[in-house]
């Protein structure tokens, strides 16, 4: 049996609203408190956001495998084109097939032997090198972190 509903009398604009705000919390996974009836304590509310935190996190655990699963076949489909097509753009049905070089980078290493900083100065400049800062120096330095706290759960 449930409980009796509050029948207090209620203006225009909270019956239009009631609806939406009971949805609205329901799709959070609560409901509202009726007038007389306990509210949840705070060990029930972590208690039922923790469980619903793990089952979240497993289903993306589930959802991640199987993109993975999914991703290991389409690389896999990817590297046979590589071994049939040759670099540039090909047409197959409806779908063009794009094969490129591996992108290109420069050997820093070698330009530093081919061009020393004591002769090209103008080529180099000064950074501070983080790792050889001491931590007592560093933290005279730390500024608040910015976004929200981390929750882990386990």
């Amino acid at each position: 049996m449930s409980p009796a509903k509050n029948t207090a009398a209620t203006t225009p604009a909270e019956t239009e609203l009631r609806p939406a705000a009971e949805s609205a919390i329901a799709g959070a996974g609560l409901r509202l408190v009726e007038v007389g009836e306990t509210a949840p304590s705070t060990e029930e509310l972590v208690d039922h956001y923790a469980a619903l935190a793990v089952a979240a996190e497993q289903a993306a655990g589930e959802l991640r495998s199987e993109a993975s699963r999914f991703t290991a076949e389409a690389d896999s489909a990817k590297a046979e084109l590589r071994k049939l097509l040759e670099p540039g753009k090909h047409q197959s049905g409806n779908l063009t097939i794009s094969i490129t070089e591996p992108s290109r980078s420069t050997d820093w290493a070698s330009f530093e032997k081919a061009y020393p900083v004591e002769v090209n100065p103008a080529l180099y400049k000064s950074v501070v090198n983080a790792a050889a800062v001491p931590p007592n120096l560093k933290n005279q330095f730390m500024v608040a972190g910015t976004g929200e706290r981390r929750v882990a759960i386990k």
